[in-house]
This record gives C-alpha cells, sequence and structure tokens, in this order.
C-alpha cells in the first residue's frame, strides 16, 4: 500500500523512492499501528464475536 500511495502522489525519480519509501513506512507505523490496535482491531473483534456466537 506505501508504494501505491506514493505513485498515486506522483511518479518519483527513482533516487528518491526509497527515501519517499522510508517516509512513507515510518508514517504507517506512527499512524495507522496505533490506529489498528486501539480501534479497528477490537472494535472488529467485539463485531465479529457478536455476530457469530
Amino acid at each position: 500500500m506505501s508504494i501505491f500511495g506514493i505513485v498515486m502522489e506522483g511518479t518519483p525519480t527513482a533516487d528518491s523512492l526509497l527515501l519517499l519509501y522510508g517516509k512513507t513506512w515510518f508514517l504507517n507505523v506512527i499512524v495507522a499501528l496505533p490506529l489498528q490496535l486501539f480501534l479497528v482491531g477490537p472494535s472488529s473483534r467485539f463485531i465479529f464475536a457478536k455476530i457469530y456466537r
């Protein structure tokens, strides 16, 4: 998904692709990981537990 986001923002040059990928990966860890751990994961487990019980 990180490469998809980089490409959708505009085609980077070959030398900046690695730098952009690292920056995007770092931002994903900062933003998406806490969101997954504290909001999306528990809420989806709660919903699926209610559906399949």
